[in-house]
């Protein structure tokens, strides 16, 4: 018994040292490599419905990447199947709940970086067009790199939140 009350004191000290930490803080951003994590976000909204999309990389200690693209929408129509698309083509689909709100997620592990400490093979780049559409009517916002990813090229728009909190949540790959 005493073991597992130092082992959940110990837990519970560490929950409060990370939540206490700033946001923009440089261990939050760096693995220990070095290097500094990416990210990308693309914003939409039109007919009511407002879409917000994410994309991070975070290189591991390996000299891999690991990759994150999620999707969110606020307000569409409910209980939806809608496509989800990256430059024209679709790349899987996401459901609403009964509010509107639906969630896509795709995650990548262990990608092979390539000498740009990139990953190698698909990657969003400033520019891609993200798009969320039921068939009739489409919304969508084209990716810009993030400010605070330690290049000085951000384009302000990092609000620190793409966590699309919103129900509906699918972690399909879209195949």
């Amino acid at each position: 018994m005493k073991l597992r009350s130092i082992t959940t004191f110990a837990i519970v000290a560490l929950a409060a040292v990370l939540w206490a930490m700033p946001n923009n803080s440089a261990i939050a951003d760096d693995d220990g490599n070095g290097q500094q994590d990416q990210s990308w976000s693309a914003y939409g909204y039109g007919f009511g419905v407002s879409m917000e999309a994410g994309y991070d990389e975070s290189t591991n200690r390996n000299g891999t990447v690991d990759q994150k693209l999620e999707v969110s929408v606020d307000n569409a129509p409910a209980n939806a199947t809608l496509a989800v698309t990256l430059n024209g083509v679709k790349i899987g689909t996401m459901l609403t709940n009964r509010q509107g709100e639906g969630k896509f997620q795709i995650t990548k592990y262990g990608v092979k970086a390539g000498n740009d400490g990139r990953p190698t093979g698909a990657r969003i780049e400033t520019g891609d067009a993200i798009a969320v559409s039921n068939g009739s009517a489409s919304v969508g916002g084209t990716f810009q790199k993030d400010s605070g990813n330690g290049d000085g090229n951000g384009d302000g728009n990092d609000d620190g939140d793409n966590d699309g909190d919103g129900g509906g949540d699918n972690d399909g790959d879209g195949n």
